[in-house]
């Protein structure tokens, strides 16, 4: 499904991401775990297309990614939920999820059953502002807002910051749900710990723009094994 072969990537000259390999097949959920500041992020907006790479090769489903740009990767069924949720707080939740319908060639489409579907609050907060949501309602809004476009695979950044505990579970339970039911491959960063030992079948760990573990699901169960790769 995703396959990444020595990425090197950054900013200007400097290399942030250096010879990374990975690999994910079809319906995975795999996380990449690993400190503040390691790459993680550049990883995935480099994936994406925000960011060129300077080496390597990004390939999905055998087709060369590398040097297509964001919006043919989104078009082609690859969605991307920022860190932060990226969601336009002026809008209402219906605007919002209609953007994502503008993805993946369904701009005359008006289906946003999967988004209520899936996170059926978003549509009792229909007409609401987006901006007026609670912390974990704007996570659900932007990964619905991806879901409606029916994507292949989906690149979700820090799903859990600034949302509370019981609802990072719930939210959890339902990533599963729809990448099984849907066969999505979800791509996780994540720092929270249970999310990642809930969902994720295996992980990959960065530091310092490395892969310096590939962690089974086993290991994933050892916290002490996955703290070592997320503290200080």
């Amino acid at each position: 499904m995703l396959k990444v072969q020595g990425l090197v990537s950054g900013y200007g000259k400097v290399q942030i991401i250096r010879g990374v390999d990975i690999e994910i097949s079809s319906g995975e959920i795999v996380s990449i775990i690993g400190r503040n500041g390691v790459g993680k992020t550049t990883l995935m907006k480099t994936i994406m297309g925000a960011i060129r790479p300077m080496a390597g090769k990004i390939e999905i489903d055998g087709k060369d990614f590398t040097k297509k740009p964001i919006y043919t990767r989104a078009a082609d069924g690859v969605g991307y939920v920022e860190q932060g949720h990226g969601i336009f707080p002026a809008l209402t939740v219906e605007e919002n999820l209609k953007i994502g319908l503008g993805i993946n060639n369904m701009k005359k489409s008006k289906d946003l059953s999967i988004a209520h579907e899936y996170f059926p609050i978003l549509l009792s907060r229909s007409k609401q502002k987006a901006g007026t949501l609670s912390g974990g309602e704007q996570a659900m809004l932007s990964i619905a807002r991806v879901l409606v476009a029916k994507p292949r695979i989906i690149l979700l950044d820090e799903p859990s910051e600034g949302v509370q505990p019981n609802v990072v579970n719930q939210i959890g339970e339902i990533i599963s749900k729809f990448s099984k039911e849907m066969n999505i491959t979800i791509l996780l960063v994540e720092q929270h710990l249970k999310l990642i030992q809930s969902i994720s079948q295996r992980a990959y760990a960065l530091d310092k723009g490395v892969i310096v573990g590939n962690l089974t699901r086993e290991e994933l169960l050892d916290n002490d094994t996955v703290a070592s790769y997320l503290t200080v």
